[in-house]
């Protein structure tokens, strides 16, 4: 059984913008149950800190350092060509993970229909984001993983090709990555470690990193990575928070029930006496 899209968001006015993103909204969803299984695959791709933590070795060389490694705004950089690549690079490679009744040309239609349409309401007209995704939609997560999953394979070739066999090894197994947070302990020469920076920064022009370097600890999601000498070490990180929790005494409100959107108008004169 198929379904013909045919629904043209080039015809999305106001009085018919929610119906497109309610059908926009639920292509995502679907999509986002279908590709989600090929996540599965990508081994560099840790999905929580117990993963990382599992992940982790205890020793390491004494001339290592940590290493932590974050795109650039990733969900709204990434390019139309990548994205549609990335996303036929993994369907391909694991087919089996996919129900047969979804072909390719499917999921391929439907994802560029996603991404082709991210569409927005504002001030009385109608906007289409023509590059990267919003990140807060049910099928970002997938959609970026598969994308960073891809360069990844790209980085690899380029590491064993430029460097060798080895060494490309030990980035498969040493290189985690959260969606776009990545870490890895290289125990190679400061000259090293800046080559294999160069190499990421060039796996695309749109995907680029900025990173964090130490000899001695580093944060890491909600981890610590502590290194002393050749052991390592985690505790809980804990993030700097706003600490000035005070109410000012005129931002008093008083205390009413709101029984429907008709009171904003009144909210709004009071909030702007405060």
């Amino acid at each position: 059984m198929y379904i013909q899209l045919q629904f043209r968001f080039d015809d999305v006015t106001e009085a018919n913008y929610e119906t497109a993103v309610i059908i926009r909204n639920c292509l995502r969803n679907f999509i986002d149950i279908i590709l989600k299984p090929l996540c599965t695959y990508i081994a560099i791709f840790i999905r929580f800190d117990i993963d990382f933590l599992s992940h982790l070795p205890k020793t390491t060389e004494t001339n290592s350092v940590l290493l932590s490694l974050d795109v650039v705004s990733l969900y709204t950089n990434i390019p139309y060509d990548l994205r549609i690549k990335a996303i036929k690079y993994w369907v391909d490679k694991h087919r089996e993970a996919i129900p047969n009744r979804f072909t390719v040309t499917f999921i391929l239609d439907s994802v560029k229909l996603i991404l082709e349409n991210n569409t927005f309401f504002f001030n009385g007209k109608n906007y289409i984001q023509i590059k990267g995704m919003a990140m807060g939609t049910r099928f970002a997560p997938v959609y970026a993983n598969s994308v960073m999953g891809y360069l990844e394979q790209k980085l690899h070739q380029e590491i064993e090709e430029r460097c060798s066999t080895e060494f490309r090894t030990y980035i498969e197994k040493a290189w985690k990555r959260y969606l776009d947070d990545c870490f890895i302990i290289r125990t190679k020469s400061q000259n090293t470690v800046k080559e294999f920076k160069f190499l990421l920064n060039n796996l695309h022009p749109s995907i680029q990193f900025t990173n964090e370097m130490s000899s001695t600890k580093l944060p890491f999601l909600d981890i610590m990575v502590i290194k002393k000498n050749t052991t390592i070490t985690t505790y809980i990180y804990y993030k700097q928070i706003q600490i000035n929790t005070w109410i000012l005494n005129r931002a008093i409100h008083r205390i009413q029930n709101v029984t429907s959107h008709t009171s904003w108008p009144e909210e709004s004169v009071l909030l702007q006496k405060i």
